[in-house]
């Protein structure tokens, strides 16, 4: 019960500040609403108008709807697990040892065949699930992960917090979606090159640009058929991750990669979670999926 415990404060204590506000707001909907309920339910009973029962009932599902998104956070966890968490704080978790006992999991070694001191947690099918999610697709994103996975949100936030706090997974903010990566796996400019692939217009310029080289704006919008501006926002964008360079020649100015390699390397590599046959075409790589 005392771990039970333990774990709840340790739940509420990892939440962030809008979550925490969710909470707060959610709590303050179940009260008002439940005061409602009661004061609508006495006023049909002593008025017996039918239309004050709808309002009580209507007031008792508001106040219900506020109790479960204030518990979403706290209770989920424990709902969908196959054993309760607990001893969050014992024991060594080194990153690599951590990730070699997940690995061991993965290929069907019990947690007692991997390392007896290994801590209990890893024994969660959630976590082992999310990341080998995560090492299959680097670079995915959090509402991709929500989509592919059958997890509530609170819980998939719950899970890749504790799997980051334990240095399993690395958080890369492309600018728009905060994307997870296994950790020790991709340095900053390989996260950066990958966040840009995850993109699909970003994808095919920079295929572009290390297939054919410097090219301008203009160039770049007959060959993805897509408008002027859109393509130089996207450019403006890779501009800032630093991987690509400007240079003026005449009246255009022209992009270029600085280091094509890798980014032919790395689509060639995970080229089966992008499924972007025009850059397969570019990149010549013609096998099927």
């Amino acid at each position: 019960m005392a771990a039970l415990a333990s774990d709840f404060v340790a739940t509420v204590v990892a939440l962030t500040l809008a979550q925490q506000l969710e909470q707060t707001i959610s709590l303050g909907i179940f009260f008002v609403g439940a005061t409602l309920a009661v004061l609508s339910a006495l006023a049909w009973r002593r008025e017996r108008d039918q239309r004050m029962a709808v309002v009580a009932v209507g007031y008792l599902m508001f106040a219900i709807y506020g109790f479960v998104v204030f518990l979403e956070y706290y209770l989920l966890p424990y709902l969908r697990s196959n054993r309760r968490i607990a001893g969050t704080q014992r024991g060594s978790t080194h990153p690599r040892r951590t990730a070699r006992v997940l690995r061991c999991a993965e290929s069907g070694l019990t947690m007692t065949d991997a390392d007896p001191d290994a801590e209990p947690e890893l024994e969660l099918q959630s976590r082992r699930t999310i990341y080998q999610h995560v090492r299959d697709n680097p670079g995915i994103h959090f509402r991709a992960l929500l989509g592919d996975l059958e997890y509530a949100q609170g819980t998939l936030q719950y899970h890749l917090r504790w799997l980051e706090d334990k240095g399993l997974l690395e958080e890369s903010d492309d600018g728009k979606y905060t994307r997870y990566y296994p950790a020790e796996e991709f340095d900053e400019v390989d996260q950066a090159v990958m966040n840009a692939l995850r993109r699909e217009y970003a994808r095919r310029i920079v295929a572009h640009l290390a297939v054919k080289g410097a090219l301008s704006t203009a160039d770049l919008s007959d060959r993805l058929e897509r408008s002027p501006s859109t393509v130089s926002w996207h450019l403006s964008k890779l501009e800032d991750a630093d991987l690509v360079t400007k240079e003026r020649q005449g009246r255009s100015v022209e992009y270029e990669l600085r280091d094509p390699e890798r980014v032919q390397y790395l689509y060639t590599v995970h080229r089966r979670t992008f499924t972007d046959r025009v850059v397969d075409r570019l990149f010549n790589l013609w096998d099927g999926y």
